[in-house]
């Protein structure tokens, strides 16, 4: 995996050296962390779209793509971006909350 990912924590900023799909190693400036079973996103991955053609304040995606998205963007009906809370059910599967029902679509990468 060629991907150049930075942390921050704390105003530090770490940069991921290596990365394999179950290990990713971070430089800091003092130190080496190795986390080990983390689920990468796949290079070849593709997205999915949610279609939710009913109005409601929560929904179900079932996205089918083996792993946790690091993207979920909502936009309503009339085109306008929504934001909400995005509850991971399992690797397939999750669940966005709203405070108000409506529909429109999720995309999911």
């Amino acid at each position: 995996m060629s991907r150049i990912v930075q942390v921050n924590k704390k105003s530090k900023v770490s940069t991921v050296v290596k990365a394999s799909p179950k290990t990713v190693i971070v430089a800091k400036p003092i130190e080496t962390i190795v986390v080990s079973n983390v689920a990468a996103t796949p290079a070849s991955s593709t997205a999915y779209v949610h279609n939710q053609a009913s109005a409601a304040s929560s929904w179900t995606i079932n996205h089918n793509l083996g792993y946790y998205p690091g993207g979920v963007s909502i936009i309503d009906s009339a085109g306008s971006k929504v934001y909400g809370d995005v509850t991971f059910v399992s690797e397939n599967q999750l669940v966005v909350n709203f405070s108000a029902a409506f529909g429109g679509k999720a995309y999911v990468s």
